[in-house]
Parts: structure tokens; C-alpha cells; sequence
């Protein structure tokens, strides 16, 4: 009798270990997700900094630039135009000969 209870217990124990076993592997895999995330996300701040420290040189915004100066020309043209005194054409009467009446 001793003997089977002393049987029961190691494959208690045993399947216990195994269980242990699997959480810790469980365990150093989530653990290696943080690890690859936390690197990834340091990426991805120094890439987001970079970019930051690059704005106003992409070809984007030079062609935003370039889009806004030629707005802005055709509004100065437009008031140019409008300050230009309008001047009215005077009646002026023509004469006819009599030979082309």
C-alpha cells in the first residue's frame, strides 16, 4: 500500500513538473513577443523623429510649396487687376462721306 501511494504521488508530482514546464516555456515565449515589440517600437519612435527632423525636405512638400506660390500669384494678379481703373469708352462719332453712304 505504501508503495502505491507513493506511486500516485510521483505521477502527481510528475504530471505537476510537466505543467510547470509548459507555463515556463509559455512564459519565455511572450516574454521574447515583448522583447521583439519594445524593439519594434523603438524603430519605429526613431523612425517617426527622423522624420520629424526631415520635414519641409521631402519632393511632397516642395510640390505643396510650389502649389501654394501659384495660388497665391494668381490672387495677387487677380487684386492687380482689380486696382486698375476701369476708364470708359468715350461716344465718338465717326463721319461718313457721302460717296460710301
Amino acid at each position: 500500500m505504501v508503495i502505491e501511494e507513493q506511486k500516485d504521488t510521483l505521477e502527481s508530482t510528475e504530471s505537476s513538473l510537466e505543467k510547470q514546464e509548459e507555463n515556463i516555456q509559455d512564459v519565455t515565449a511572450v516574454e521574447s513577443g515583448l522583447e521583439e515589440y519594445a524593439e519594434n517600437t523603438n524603430d519605429i519612435s526613431e523612425l517617426v523623429e527622423i522624420s520629424e527632423n526631415q520635414q519641409g525636405n521631402s519632393p511632397l512638400d516642395q510640390e505643396e510649396g510650389t502649389v501654394y506660390n501659384a495660388e497665391e500669384e494668381v490672387k495677387e494678379n487677380a487684386d492687380q487687376n482689380a486696382e486698375v481703373p476701369v476708364i470708359e469708352n468715350s461716344e465718338t462719332k465717326v463721319e461718313v462721306p457721302e460717296d460710301e453712304a
